[in-house]
């Protein structure tokens, strides 16, 4: 097995963002805080449901990942692609006792 870690070429973050639309999300409430007749609630973590891949973008400066033919990645296949021609690879153990040399 070989993993892809993302790395921005823009800003060189590590954090990839998956960006979705028509999709459903449920947060539950914990608790209602009011002051002033503001009102806060404390959110435990939501659910999501359903959901089109719009775009994989950087989560820091929203560099939006884009084919070779300069159309934005918006599926895991080309999302695969990019990875395989920008990501850096981390080697799993498993991978480096199987083959014992990469070249």
């Amino acid at each position: 097995m070989v993993t892809y870690n993302f790395i921005c070429p823009d800003c060189n973050n590590n954090v990839l963002a998956e960006i979705l639309t028509d999709v459903v999300m449920t947060s539950i409430i914990v608790d209602i805080h009011i002051k002033d007749d503001q009102v806060e609630p404390d959110y435990q973590e939501g659910e999501t449901d359903g959901g089109i891949v719009e775009r994989y973008q950087c989560d820091h400066c929203g560099f939006v990942l884009k084919t070779e033919s300069d159309q934005t990645v918006d599926s895991l296949d080309d999302l695969k692609n990019w990875l395989e021609e920008h990501g850096v690879v981390q080697l799993d153990n498993d991978y480096l006792s199987d083959n014992e040399s990469l070249n």
